[in-house]
C-alpha cells in the first residue's frame, strides 16, 4: 500500500518543529505501508529535516525539483508523478483543495487538521465551496463509481 503524506502541516509545523500527532500517524503508516513524503522544498532540505528529527522508514520524497513546471498545483503534480510510478492508495494532506483533487481522480484521501498547526486558510471552518458544490461533486463521484461497476458486470 502506497500512501503519500505531506511533510508540512502533518510532520512539521510552521515553527519548523515536529507535530507529535503527525509523527504518531506517520509511524503507524510506515509499520504496514510504503510512505512517500510530499515536500514543498528541495529534497536535500526535506531529508535534512527528517534526519534531524529521526524520522525514517519512508520510501522516498517527492520534491518540487523533481517535477516539470506547469500550471497544476504542486500537490496535483506530485500525485501524478507518484501515479506514474505505481498505484497510489491514499493521500494525506492539510489542504482541502488536495482532498478535492483526490476525489476528482478517484484516489482515497484524508485531511489532517490540527487545531494548533493548521494554516488558517485550510481550517475546515473556513468555507471555500458551498454545500451545494460539495453535493454536486459527490454526486459526480457516485455516478462515476456506478458507471464503473456497471461496466465490470
Amino acid at each position: 500500500m502506497t500512501i503519500l503524506v505531506a511533510l508540512d502541516g502533518i510532520l512539521r509545523s510552521d515553527a519548523n518543529t515536529p507535530i507529535r500527532e503527525g509523527r504518531i500517524l506517520f509511524d503507524a503508516l510506515v509499520a504496514d505501508g510504503r510512505v512517500v513524503i510530499m515536500a514543498d522544498e528541495p529534497q536535500d532540505k526535506a531529508e535534512y529535516w527528517l534526519k534531524q528529527y529521526g524520522i525514517k522508514g519512508y520510501a522516498g520524497i517527492l520534491s518540487p525539483s523533481l517535477l516539470l513546471t506547469d500550471d497544476d498545483p504542486l500537490r496535483a503534480r506530485q500525485i501524478a508523478v507518484a501515479q506514474s510510478l505505481g498505484r497510489v492508495d491514499m493521500v494525506i494532506d492539510v489542504d482541502p483543495a488536495t482532498i478535492v483533487h483526490c476525489y476528482d481522480i478517484d484516489v482515497p484521501a484524508m485531511l489532517f487538521a490540527h487545531p494548533k498547526t493548521t494554516v488558517p486558510g485550510f481550517r475546515p471552518d473556513v468555507a471555500k465551496e458551498s454545500w451545494a458544490e460539495i453535493e454536486t461533486r459527490l454526486a459526480r463521484t457516485r455516478e462515476r463509481e456506478a458507471s464503473s461497476d456497471a461496466a465490470s458486470v
